[in-house]
Parts: structure tokens; sequence; C-alpha cells
């Protein structure tokens, strides 16, 4: 790859973590010399969006770096781009930003403290956690708030969902 700019728009990072990229940004802004895996890829309509990027000329003089194998079309399919906007949401939310934060412990997500509790209390635990984070997010003040709680009902559905998948849909005891 040559170092040219690459439109971007998408929700899945296009590079390699550990890649070093140079950006442009909707407002304008451009940013050099970052680590791929530091950024938010989701496109989500705000002035902090990338709108092109390329690998950093200290990148292209390493070997070549490729994203993480993940299938290409896992988005992609024409008329659900707003839901798949949502799910990398809920998804980054988990994996980088509050969930990651306040509840991962260096856990992967199949073993963090949701998970536990799910196994003591059943999966109606997390379908109550998503629950009442919807409710909750009805009287939050902002969009940016009352979405943030909503990721967070999406990811204990989530979490739900592995539990059933795992058979772990009654309590203990």
């Amino acid at each position: 790859m040559a170092n040219e700019w690459i439109a971007w728009g998408g929700f899945s990072r296009p590079v390699d973590a550990e890649a070093i990229v140079d950006l442009k940004l909707r407002n304008g802004d451009r940013v050099d010399d970052r680590r791929a895996g530091d950024l938010n890829w989701v496109t989500q309509g705000k002035g902090d969006d990338i709108v092109v990027y390329r690998l950093a000329a200290s990148t292209l003089a390493q070997a070549p770096i490729t994203k993480p194998a993940a299938p290409d079309d896992l988005f992609s399919a024409p008329g659900y781009e707003k839901l798949a906007k949502v799910l990398a949401a809920a998804y980054l939310q988990a994996s980088e930003g509050k969930g990651h934060e306040r509840h991962a412990q260096g856990q992967p997500f199949d073993q963090q403290p949701m998970q536990q509790l799910i196994k003591l209390y059943g999966v109606g635990f997390a379908l109550g956690q998503a629950a009442k984070k919807a409710q909750e997010s009805q009287r939050l003040p902002t969009i940016e708030r009352q979405v943030a709680e909503l990721l967070g009902s999406i990811v204990y559905i989530c979490g739900a969902i592995i539990a059933i998948e795992n058979g772990e849909t009654k309590a203990n005891g």
C-alpha cells in the first residue's frame, strides 16, 4: 500500500491496532502519527469522525500490517447501516469505553462479573439490568447520555445471549 489517503466511513478498524496512521477528521483537523488501536473508528456523523486515513511513513517502513481476521462483510448489508453503527458503538462501549473501564477487571467479556452474576442469579439478572438501563435512559438530560445508557442495555442483552448459548438459563441452587 502506498502512502495514499483512503476514504473512511465505516465501523471496524481497517488496520492492525499497532499500525501508526495519519488522519483527516470531518471537522477539518489533521492528526498525524497516531496508533490505530487508540482511535475511535466508528463513524457517528460528528466532527471528530475519521473521513480519510493513511498509514504513516513509520508504519510503511515496517513489515506489512494487516487488519485482524474478521469477516469483511460483517456490517455491509445494504439498508442496515444504521443498525451496524449502533451495534458497533455498543461493542466499543464494552470493549474500550465505560464497560471496559468499570467492569472488565482484566477479564474477557464472557468471564467478567456480569457473566458470574448471571451464573449466580440466572439470565433474568442481565435482562433486568437491560430493562433498568432502558428505563433510566428516558430520564437522562442529553441525547448522548440517553444513547450511552441504551448501549449499555444492548451489552447486557448480549451477556444474556452468551449465557443462554452456554446453557446458563437458570439460577444455581
